[in-house]
């Protein structure tokens, strides 16, 4: 398990392209029990054809991932069974030094399968 964000991948500050992978079985105590995405201002986090399966955000949101003042894109992605304090599947938010920002970042699914995510007490 790691011990912060992102329990596979990590990435902050970065543009982060993403495909073919399976996540599986990953956690992490805070955000993104796969993969966690932040301050991207200038970049962005885009997912091709992967699949989530079984991780966890212990004590924190986005059992798959956790997004943070960044453009995210997921293309042909399964998720299921991810488990998260905020969000079972995938949260985002914008952080508190981007609050001047709102409105410039998205989160865009296409051809998402999202099943059996769950959030609330782990």
């Amino acid at each position: 398990m790691c011990l912060r964000q992102g329990g596979a991948i990590n990435a902050q500050y970065s543009s982060v392209v993403i495909s073919d992978t399976d996540f599986v079985g990953n956690s992490a105590k805070l955000g993104g029990g796969a993969v966690a995405a932040g301050s991207c201002v200038n970049g962005s986090l885009n997912v091709y054809n992967c699949q989530f399966s079984g991780n966890s955000a212990r004590r924190g949101s986005g059992g798959a991932a956790f997004i943070s003042s960044c453009n995210a894109t997921f293309n042909a992605t399964g998720v299921d069974n991810n488990t998260g304090g905020a969000a079972g599947a995938f949260y985002a938010e914008l952080s508190v030094q981007d609050s001047d920002k709102v409105g410039e970042f998205s989160l865009y699914l296409d051809q998402a399968v999202m099943q059996n995510n769950r959030w609330g007490q782990l």
